[in-house]
């Protein structure tokens, strides 16, 4: 009994992971587009 509770809470941990890493990724991504955003609109006030 005892292993099988332990190998229930190592397949949570690595879902677990596997969730942090999807929400990183998004946040890269959200903060590429921002970072890309802030870029063009820093060009546009010089170029204006």
């Amino acid at each position: 009994m005892k292993e099988q509770g332990t190998r229930d809470k190592g397949q949570g941990t690595r879902f677990k992971e596997k969730v942090a890493h999807k929400l990183v990724r998004e946040k890269m991504k959200s903060i590429c587009i921002l970072v890309q955003v802030l870029k063009s609109v820093l060009l546009d006030l010089e170029s204006t």
